[in-house]
């Protein structure tokens, strides 16, 4: 198997990495430490000395910064894109990962390979360890480490820029000890993890504005005025000017955005303004005078005062990038002869909203070119069940005729095949209850009398059932899985053999996360990147 490099890589000291990476999914080990919150940038900034990066090397990075709610992975690939058209070497270490936890971590758009990811992990791992008795027992968990292993490789690989996404919230982030990025910049805000980080938009805007820096440009995209608020509350408090992106226009463009979906319009444009400030900060430093940050505390005074950067005369480099932009698992289609696999990592109340909208056009489309009788299935999981419910309303008038709930297991009969999903914190028994526990949820809604609903045990058991069973390579792993519990072909079948009952197409709509999402490409679409 080739590597990204062109060589031979080494499959098995890849995935000797991944499983010593895997335990370090039971979180970070904070020693003494006693708030977690405001200790993970502490925790950041010591091991970046164990592993023998200086403040002076990251300073020499020259960071894009990006949060926010949905949309943040977005914008961070335009980010990359139109730079890369731009001519310059980009580094992005982004969160989760799909299908190989090396595609955190890209260099030029495509994940680092095998053999650099192993030897950027046991360069960290082993150091970090090294030096842990020392240390008080400081140890970084999954995602510390592998953001450390990104900026080891960025400093390496001599990077022109990196893009540096948020992996929770901001203000606590790890990645939030960059002491002075170029420019930051927030999509989206929604309600997600409520339980760190507060119950109301305004509560996770604070979290998410926390990425701000004293003098450094912060792009957003429009926001109800509450929200705004709190933006220039904080934009005050750390003195950082503000700017608003509203949505590019596509007759600017020409061509389609190279990501699909509705808000997309709303993402490139932030991705644009960031660029644009970026590269304009990179040749021309602090001088111009629309980014001194006096200015902006003396003339805005409110939402409506906050200056517009609008997306207009866009250069051939900036639509290039725009449209030559990818992001797997976002609105993203897989056609596999009688299946057609719709999938999308909706995690929020509006993006959810965003992704049925995007799946009813693109099935109904496919329908009428295709012809013949077509039917459509839900392969759905959440990572809480009381998320789920808030979900379901948009989900019920997509005509379901069946809908599959399981647990973030790949394969339960070949777990050991797929290391880089595996989730070594959760009891695979608690997380079949949750897949259980939104079944029933399901059940509970009215006017769904068309569609059977069931559980499984694996994701490439559920794809099996939704798909009628006319996806036969997924036949031998699914019935291997549903045979350790003493199931027969999926439960509930339309018959021995699907095309008796006059289907000649199922479209399948895969959703509820991006690890969920991830878990099904694994089996869908193995060789994504290449």
């Amino acid at each position: 198997m080739a590597d990204d490099k062109g060589g031979e890589a080494r499959p098995k000291e890849y995935e000797r990495a991944v499983m010593a990476l895997n335990t370090t999914q039971r979180g970070a080990n904070f020693g003494h430490m006693q708030d977690r919150k405001t200790k993970k940038i502490e925790m950041i900034l010591n091991c970046l000395t164990r592993i023998n990066l200086t403040m002076d090397q990251i300073d020499h990075l020259p960071i894009i910064h990006v949060a926010g709610s949905k949309g943040k992975g977005s914008t961070c690939e335009y980010v990359d894109s139109i730079l890369r058209c731009h001519g310059y070497t980009t580094g992005l270490f982004s969160s989760p990962h799909l299908i190989e936890v090396r595609e955190r971590i890209r260099i030029n758009g495509k994940p680092v390979s095998q053999d650099m990811f192993a030897s950027a992990f046991w360069h960290v791992f082993n150091k970090l360890q090294a030096t842990r008795i020392a240390n008080q027992d400081l140890m970084p968990g999954y995602f510390g480490v592998g953001l450390l292993m990104a900026l080891h490789i960025f400093v390496e690989q001599k990077v022109d820029v990196v893009i540096l996404e948020v992996g929770i919230g901001g203000e606590y982030d790890a990645t939030n000890f960059i002491p002075k990025p170029v420019v930051c910049g927030v999509a989206s805000l929604h309600l997600e993890h409520t339980d760190v980080l507060g119950h109301t938009v305004e509560e996770i805007t604070w979290h998410k504005a926390g990425i701000m820096k004293r003098g450094v440009p912060f792009v957003t995209v429009p926001h109800q005025e509450s929200v705004m608020k709190v933006i220039l509350n904080r934009a005050k408090e750390k003195a950082c000017p503000v700017f608003v992106s509203p949505p590019v226009q596509e007759e600017e463009i020409g061509r389609p955005l190279g990501i699909a979906g509705e808000r997309q319009t709303v993402n490139a444009a932030l991705a644009l303004q960031l660029c644009r400030i970026w590269m304009k900060r990179m040749t021309q430093g602090d001088a111009s005078g629309e980014l001194e940050h006096s200015n902006f505390l003396k003339h805005v005074r409110s939402a409506a005062d906050v200056p517009k950067r609008e997306s207009i005369n866009l250069s051939p480099r900036e639509k290039e990038g725009l449209t030559k932009a990818r992001l797997p698992g976002r609105n993203q289609v897989v056609n596999r002869g009688a299946v057609t696999y719709y999938l999308d990592g909706a995690h929020t109340t509006q993006s959810m909203q965003h992704c049925v909208a995007w799946f009813k056009d693109a099935a109904e489309r496919e329908a009428e070119e295709m012809g013949g009788k077509v039917c459509r299935s839900l392969v759905f999981r959440m990572k809480q069940s009381k998320s789920a419910v808030d979900h379901f309303p948009y989900l019920t008038d997509c005509g379901f005729c069946r809908a599959a709930f399981c647990p973030h297991v790949v394969s339960s009969s070949a777990r050991e095949q797929f290391p880089d999903s595996m989730d070594i914190r959760k009891d695979p028994a608690e997380s079949r209850t949750i897949a259980e526990s939104q079944l029933e949820d399901w059940k509970q809604l009215e006017n769904l009398d068309h569609c059977i609903p069931s559980c499984f045990p694996s994701i490439v058991s559920a794809l099996w059932w939704a798909g009628l069973e006319m996806d036969t390579p997924l036949k031998q792993m699914a019935k291997a899985d549903l045979s350790l519990e003493d199931k027969s072909e999926g439960g509930v079948t339309c018959s021995e053999e699907p095309m008796a009952c006059g289907v000649t197409h199922v479209q399948v709509l895969v959703t509820g996360s991006l690890v969920m999402v991830g878990g099904a490409l694994t089996i869908l679409k193995p060789d994504l990147w290449e």
